[in-house]
């Protein structure tokens, strides 16, 4: 999906932030 969710996301096991 996409990383500006919240404070960030799990995808592929990685956490993205913004």
């Amino acid at each position: 999906a996409v990383c500006c969710v919240g404070v960030g996301e799990t995808r592929l096991g990685r956490q993205l932030y913004c």
